[in-house]
């Protein structure tokens, strides 16, 4: 069974007759992203959450991805609330320390109208909590106190939250923009999340500070004198940042060697089922990652840039010994115990000349079908060939497998499949229309200030910088058909 596709298949499937946990792991990013886009398109968000980590080793300790930050704690969080959800994710993930997961729980804020609460203590939690204090909040995971007024801005809100006191009681509580920095809707309370994965219970710090000490006597018998001078500043350095609540990204390398016990997304909901989607290549990339955040680690102790014994990831063996069940795809198979075969359909992407003779083809090489096309405008274009051919059809909503004939879904699918053994077919807009939806990524949660407000800001040639895109040129207004449909679109060369 294909390890994206036939995943997402078997696990909506599963979750619609009976919602429950389930944690599916990829064997990388680009898969992970995958499934989850199928799983959503087949159930929607709400039930599905999607845990991203860099594979980029020195990236992954160096420099901290916001966006894929705030998407991993709100995905944290999800979790401990302990209701049903689809979790995908991937090796990397998989692998990753994280801090206890009733640690992060206690971290949780909760603020109230006419509650009395002393600033002075909300800035302590706030700060252990991971999050940055600055004199005016631009961005997510960061917090500003001015007077009796607190700006927060946490990832599971839609807009940063203004809480004003008189004297220590709660006397409103207000989303506002960033942009702006106005107030604009009054809540009655709200929950603030952790603003870090990287993470130290009281305990840890004390056991961490006792562990260097120990590992640096130790270290300064293999590297000598020259290089154990700037090991230690540089270790000492970060000991003292971490014991202050100072957050920062190649912090990560001590979690795991503070730790007695481990933890991993995967446990953030222990009784879930955990699906292996292709263990073969899952085994074969925990061996790789471990293998090269050894070997980075190994590098940087020789040049007395950081303590040896410290790792990047954990064994896959450890990471599912705690874990039950846990399945591997293959283990998917019929009531007859034959495995399933789910394949991506074998057709071209829709030419519009041949168009009918195509959706004829189909309907003589399947007995069910399912048209799953993405707009209404799609939808109508698809009756009227099948009206031409004659062919009876019923509209349907979801995705279910008609024993026999055609339906047709509104649903926005990234590419058709069939399934031999039942001779059933999906053919989505890709197929049909040449139309592909494009990769949802997943819901930003890091959320910034942006300097541009309008597009009529723009002069034709003016440099800009897109969020993700990066730097080009804007050309002008450029207008595109698509779907029959004429729309105006920013031109812009990168």
């Amino acid at each position: 069974m294909d390890d994206t596709l036939g995943v997402a298949l078997v696990v909506a499937a599963a979750y619609q007759e009976k919602p429950q946990s389930i944690h599916i792991v990829t064997s990388n990013l680009y898969n992970a992203q995958k499934v989850y886009d199928l799983l959503t398109s087949l159930l929607g968000d709400q039930s599905c959450l999607f845990y991203p980590v860099d594979e980029l080793l020195r990236a992954n300790t160096i420099a901290n991805n916001k966006e894929m930050l705030a998407q991993r704690l709100f995905v944290m969080s999800q979790l401990l609330t302990k209701k049903p959800f689809i979790m995908v994710t991937h090796t990397a993930g998989a692998l990753k320390y994280l801090p206890n997961p009733s640690y992060i729980e206690s971290l949780k804020l909760t603020f109230k109208l006419g509650e009395s609460k002393p600033i002075q203590h909300i800035k302590k939690l706030l700060v252990a909590a991971g999050y940055q204090r600055v004199n005016k909040v631009d961005a997510s995971l960061q917090f500003a106190v001015r007077g009796d007024i607190v700006d927060i801005a946490s990832v599971n809100l839609p807009h940063p939250v203004r809480i004003e006191f008189f004297g220590e009681e709660i006397e409103s509580i207000r989303y506002f923009d960033i942009a702006t920095q106005t107030s604009f809707e009054s809540i009655h309370q709200v929950e603030i999340l952790p603003a870090s994965d990287i993470l130290f219970t009281p305990e840890e710090r004390g056991v961490l500070e006792n562990r260097i000490l120990t590992q640096l006597a130790n270290d300064l018998k293999v590297i000598g004198p020259d290089k154990f001078n700037n090991l230690e500043t540089i270790t000492m350095g970060d000991l003292q940042a971490i014991q202050q609540h100072q957050t920062n990204n190649h912090h990560y390398r001590y979690l795991g060697f503070a730790q007695d016990e481990h933890f991993s997304i995967l446990d953030y909901q222990p009784k879930a089922i955990t699906l292996i989607a292709n263990k073969d290549q899952v085994e074969s990339t925990a061996k790789l990652l471990i293998e090269e955040g050894w070997s980075y680690f190994q590098e940087l102790a020789a040049e007395g840039r950081q303590l040896t014994h410290l790792q990047m990831y954990r064994p896959l063996d450890r990471v599912l010994s705690t874990l039950a069940p846990v399945l591997y795809n293959q283990e998917f198979v019929t009531q007859q115990g034959t495995h399933l075969t789910i394949r991506p359909v074998a057709l071209g992407s829709g030419q519009q000349s041949q168009l009918q003779s195509m959706i004829a083809n189909v309907i003589d090489q399947y007995p069910s079908i399912l048209f799953a096309v993405s707009t209404q405008l799609q939808q109508d274009n698809l009756i009227a060939h099948l009206d031409q051919l004659k062919q009876p059809f019923q509209l349907v909503n979801g995705m279910p497998i008609p024993d026999q004939g055609v339906a047709i879904t509104l649903m926005n699918f990234d590419e058709g499949f069939e399934i031999p053994d039942f001779k059933f077919a999906c053919i989505t807009s890709k197929e049909l229309f040449g139309y592909r939806q494009k990769t949802s990524k997943y819901f930003s949660r890091y959320k910034e200030a942006t300097i541009l407000a309008s597009h009529e800001d723009l002069t034709v040639g003016d440099y800009v910088v897109h969020e993700y895109s990066g730097i080009g040129q804007y050309l002008g207004i450029k207008t595109i058909e698509i779907d029959m449909l004429h729309k105006d679109y920013l031109h812009i060369q990168y």
